[in-house]
């Protein structure tokens, strides 16, 4: 694992939303990150997983929950979660700004989403928060904007 992503490890969740071409292209993004060490787990939450989506997980080691977001969250095996939607691909650099974030503002949520007077960040734009945190909570909490 490289040094600076020692403290903090994440589980990743992608609520897929029937998307086999975002769904790979996110997961090919995360790759990179993986190998450093800083994602351990990706979890595909999908409350009906298609053949198409069940085999992408095969192929990749993602597991499969089949149930809502909130039930993917309830397995994650790290102190931290990345939730982020099926075809959505995080800034370079984006894995620095969640590890400072982590190590600098522990308890709060953060999230890559555009937000203003009439839209809030959603999950799907990649929301960060600790695996005992729960998302819609998170979002109505205003979290600390990255990116």
């Amino acid at each position: 694992m490289t040094p600076r992503f020692m403290a903090a490890m994440l589980s990743v969740i992608i609520p897929t939303n029937d998307d086999p071409a975002g769904l790979v292209r996110t997961l090919a993004a995360l790759v990179p990150v993986a190998m450093d060490g800083f994602v351990k787990e990706v979890i595909l939450a999908d409350p009906a997983a298609q053949a198409s989506t069940l085999e992408i997980a095969e192929e990749t080691g993602a597991r499969i929950v089949e149930g809502p977001l909130k039930a993917a969250c309830a397995v994650a095996r790290h102190p931290w979660i990345l939730v982020l939607g099926s075809g959505r691909v995080l800034p370079a650099g984006w894995e620095e700004e969640a590890a400072r974030h982590i190590a600098n503002h522990g308890s709060k949520a953060a999230t890559w989403g555009k937000s203003g007077l009439f839209r809030r960040p959603k999950a799907e734009d990649g929301l960060l928060l600790r695996a005992d945190q729960d998302a819609v909570d998170a979002l109505r909490r205003r979290p600390r904007r990255l990116g």
